[in-house]
């Protein structure tokens, strides 16, 4: 089990209590620290004291830390979990694992939900459109990143998380790298873990039907993110329908945010366009890797996805989000 840490120390005695109660597997708790000023490191040592703990001197992101506790995991089986997770049934991980190995799924996931016990998908699965956003829908596209089960010779031979992504759309990414090579992707709906969302990142908070409250940090990040997924992952004649749309969609964006006294939002939904500009020569050697390897065409990927744009979709039910 690996597992990233940033000031969470609040979510840890809940956590390491329900990975504690396990039963039925061998746990080897990977915990790696993005240079937290909180007392994480402490609370870890006393309550898991087993923990094999790697401490960064910054703080690295989300890819990039599991990484480093995947070139130390033992295990044959890798699992992903936030911390600011609970597990109310014992055998979660026993049953996953089972799963995961009888039904040959590449990467598996639980059904997730929130802290009152409501499912976060509310019944649907989580979807993707074509310009790389997530939202509800009832195709499954990706494996949420908050809880990921997966063999370490095929997360390695997938090609690891991207590092280039700091935080969000990682998961995204590692799902749409495993579809294009012809794998199965799974959520286990007979299991289920508790998640709260943002434990230790900034965390979007839906205030009421009108008041949709986003972090600027991010806004940012999955914007940038979500373009590099397109540039990587599609094929050359689908890239030119899409990326076109894409820039249009998100300069419109950032027009209605300066409409509405945002320029600060405006500004970074530009410079997410800004730096893929800057690192295009790196997303072109990922991509090029990528595509060689590649099994399922485009036609079959987008079949999975959403036409409509998820923005549209939120914009339209909740309303113009606040950047805070």
């Amino acid at each position: 089990m690996i597992s990233v840490n940033f000031n969470g120390e609040k979510w840890l005695p809940g956590f390491f209590k329900s990975i504690r109660n396990q039963k039925g597997v061998n746990v080897e708790m990977i915990f790696v620290d993005n240079n937290s000023n909180d007392d994480s490191l402490k609370i870890t040592q006393k309550l898991f004291p087993k923990a094999k703990i790697i401490q960064n001197k910054s703080n690295l992101g989300f890819g990039k830390a599991n990484n480093q506790g995947v070139e130390i995991a033992s295990g044959e089986i890798l699992f992903f979990l936030n911390t600011d997770i609970e597990i109310p049934d014992p055998y979660v991980l026993n049953k996953m694992a089972k799963y995961l190995l009888d039904k040959k799924v590449f990467i598996l996931g639980p059904r997730i939900v929130d802290f009152d016990g409501f499912e976060v998908t509310r019944g649907k699965k989580m979807g993707l459109d074509i310009f790389s956003s997530p939202g509800l829908s009832k195709k499954l596209f990706y494996i949420d990143g908050c809880s990921i089960m997966i063999k370490k010779k095929d997360f390695i031979d997938l090609g690891k998380f991207d590092e280039k992504y700091f935080m969000y759309s990682e998961d995204i990414d590692l799902s749409w790298r495993a579809r294009l090579f012809d794998k199965k992707l799974a959520v286990y709906d007979e299991v289920n873990i508790k998640h709260f969302g943002g434990g230790s990142s900034s965390s979007t908070h839906l205030l009421s039907k009108t008041k949709h409250m986003v972090p600027q940090f991010r806004r940012y990040e999955v914007e940038k993110n979500n373009l590099r997924n397109i540039l990587k992952n599609y094929q050359f004649l689908t890239l030119i329908f899409i990326l076109p749309l894409f820039c249009l969609l998100n300069l419109a964006e950032a027009l209605l945010y300066l409409m509405t006294r945002q320029p600060r939002v405006a500004r970074k939904i530009t410079s997410s366009l800004w730096w893929n500009f800057i690192n295009i020569d790196d997303t072109l050697r990922e991509r090029i890797i990528i595509q060689k390897r590649r099994k399922v065409s485009d036609w079959e990927i987008v079949k999975q996805m959403t036409f409509l744009p998820n923005k549209l979709v939120t914009f339209f039910h909740i309303g113009i989000p606040k950047i805070i």
